[in-house]
């Protein structure tokens, strides 16, 4: 289990130096601190708007928000509302963020907080895109939130925010981040599992190894020998692959002639396309073969 202090990125939807969303971050900046996590706010002033003619790695403020992105294990969003949905500012920083880099998912199985501000009443349609965002990044967004309307009759003058239930909500959000970071961070080898690249990644493997060609010494040694041929009747014919081995038995590997993108072969179906092949499978182990037709 990991010991070191939990790391968070903080991000704020607006440019202006004396935002009310930057002072929420770094609100939530201080709260975060006082449990003793280590904490980064971003600064998006200097980023370029997001284009793929940009090499990545040709711009400094590029290069510093993906490295932060690696390294938190978790982010704080904090966006105000611009007609109803987060800020440009705010959405640039999320576009600059890749999903992959090679093998390597930066934001994957990482937790996440969404916050909001207005300067009029109390609205939820930004944390609710918001929450779209995380989930397209493969976030785990935990479930408070907090919404601050009329955010700049919130702060003292020194910049941190008042008493009373709108603080003690952001308290409430940082507060449920923390521990949900600390229950996931150490599961990211589990969580950034996926069935379809473990499946893809096996059939790699399988093809892989099929195209190896046997030794001449294990052929040699091979007794009762069994082609099987799992062509198709239409590759058969155009000589995929080569002429038909002498004494080979074919047997189709697609099923219907759907091709294994469309369906893949069960271990199942092609025990019994075998036996109708001419092929006796004997559930005692063993493999018998009738003479090919």
């Amino acid at each position: 289990m990991s010991s070191h202090p939990p790391k968070f990125l903080l991000l704020s939807g607006s440019l202006r130096a004396d935002s009310c969303s930057r002072r929420v971050a770094v609100e939530a900046g201080r709260i975060l601190a006082s449990y003793g996590a280590e904490v980064k706010l971003y600064d998006a002033a200097g980023l370029p708007l997001f284009s793929q003619d940009i090499d990545p790695q040709s711009n400094d403020k590029v290069v510093e928000l993906r490295n932060l992105t690696r390294w938190c294990e978790g982010m704080v969003w904090i966006s105000p509302e611009v007609h109803g949905n987060y800020s440009a500012a705010f959405k640039n920083q999320i576009d600059w963020m890749p999903l992959t880099e090679g093998a390597l998912r930066p934001t994957q199985g990482k937790t996440c907080a969404v916050m909001q501000v207005e300067a009029g009443s109390q609205s939820f349609n930004t944390v609710n895109n918001l929450r779209v965002l995380g989930r397209w990044l493969r976030m785990v967004v935990v479930p408070n939130q907090s919404s601050i309307p009329r955010a700049y009759t919130e702060f003292l003058e020194d910049g941190t925010m008042k008493e009373g239930p709108l603080r003690s909500r952001v308290v409430d959000v940082v507060d449920e981040l923390f521990r949900y970071t600390l229950l996931l961070r150490d599961q990211q080898p589990f969580l950034l599992q996926r069935y379809s690249e473990r499946t893809a990644k096996a059939a790699a493997k399988n093809l892989d190894d099929t195209r190896t060609p046997a030794a001449p010494e294990v052929l040699r040694a091979l007794k009762d020998l069994i082609i099987i041929d799992v062509r198709s009747e239409k590759e058969v014919a155009a000589a995929k692959g080569g002429r038909p081995v002498e004494g080979s038995f074919h047997v189709p590997l697609n099923v219907d002639n759907d091709p294994q993108t469309v369906h893949q072969t069960t271990a199942q179906e092609f025990y019994a396309k075998l036996v109708d092949g001419g092929i006796d499978l004997p559930s005692g182990g063993g493999v018998r073969a009738s003479p090919p037709l």
